[in-house]
């Protein structure tokens, strides 16, 4: 499966870079390039240049897919750096593969779940209104999903539905390596509490909170490569 991945080669240790859901391998440019380690920024599959799936995957087919790129390519022990959708494919390989990762460092991490009454309103309004109107009961437009739900296709509007409702505790409870959250204070898409919950879940972990929102790790660019240059290089 094509894999398209930009390399950037220096010092002695490996770091894969995986990105949030609607970005690419390029999000990640302005920090790797103050890292003295050779990077791979990857596009997962289904974004940038990378080819999508044909049926509709799980956050576990990722991780096995990300797997087969890493042997592709002989990687066999690296650091993960990852944002949102990507940290859900780190923290399942992370799992499923823990020789492979020696350290993890996450920000602004998806893949947690709790009870919402809002959002189970929600659903539940959809899903009526979608039997209604296949019963020719409902009028009207059928009450809308979220923004990167409305606009995807085929394959990759089921992937995203598998995708936000795999909750990752178990996976999170079997991570090893050292790992590292940082979370934007601010950050609403995925909120500090997860945060918090993954530094209870992982043994080896430790939190810091900066200024910021959902991509702090960009707004406060300079900060954040500083926080992953020690983390990453061990200074």
């Amino acid at each position: 499966m094509y894999t398209n991945f930009t390399k950037e080669e220096k010092g002695t240790s490996v770091l894969l870079f995986l990105h949030g859901w609607g970005c690419d391998g390029s999000v990640f440019q302005s920090i790797s390039g103050q890292l003295n380690a050779t990077s791979y920024l990857l596009d997962l599959w289904g974004f940038g240049a990378s080819e999508a799936p044909s049926t509709a995957w799980s956050v576990t087919d990722y991780a096995r897919q990300l797997k087969a790129f890493c042997d592709s390519q002989g990687l066999r022990q690296f650091g993960i750096v990852c944002h949102s959708f990507g940290a859900r494919v780190a923290v399942v390989f992370a799992a499923m593969y823990p020789d492979m990762v020696d350290r993890l460092l996450i920000t602004g991490g998806a893949g947690l779940r709790r009870f919402s009454v809002k959002r189970w309103c929600r659903v539940c309004r959809y899903k009526l209104a979608k039997r209604l109107a296949g019963w020719g009961l409902y009028k009207g437009d059928l009450p809308k999903g979220s923004a990167d739900y409305a606009i995807l296709q085929g394959a990759m509007k089921q992937t995203f539905v598998k995708v936000v409702n795999q909750d990752l505790s178990r996976y999170a409870r079997r991570i090893k390596c050292p790992t590292l959250l940082v979370w934007g204070k601010d950050d609403v898409d995925t909120p500090l509490w997860m945060g918090k919950r993954y530094n209870r879940l992982i043994a080896k972990s430790s939190l810091v909170v900066l200024e910021g929102s959902h991509f702090a790790f960009l707004s406060q660019a300079n900060r954040f490569a500083m926080i992953a240059r020690y983390f990453v290089e061990g200074d």
